[in-house]
């Protein structure tokens, strides 16, 4: 178990999951906690990575396949799985 602090130090009581209570739930956040903590920067990827600065890289297929889109659009969309070699 583990005990946990209010703001001014005195002990509660004990969180019986044993997480720490920094947005280890899949709830949001409370507005004390934005306050305490504050959130993290998003962090984007790259996604020019797989092609290296070289929009004309040569590809190899390595799957192509039909798929259906989501909820409002219906139809059969072609689709790629494409492997760069380095």
């Amino acid at each position: 178990m583990v005990e946990y602090a209010t703001h001014n130090g005195t002990v509660v009581g004990s969180n019986p999951t044993g997480l720490s209570l920094h947005f280890k739930s899949k709830n949001m956040p409370t507005n004390n906690q934005l306050a305490r903590v504050g959130r993290k920067p998003r962090r984007y990827k790259n996604r020019l990575r797989a092609l290296r600065q070289c929009p004309q890289k040569k590809g190899q297929c390595f799957r192509s396949f039909k798929m259906s889109p989501r909820k409002p659009n219906s139809a059969l969309r072609k689709a790629a799985h494409i492997t760069f070699p380095d």
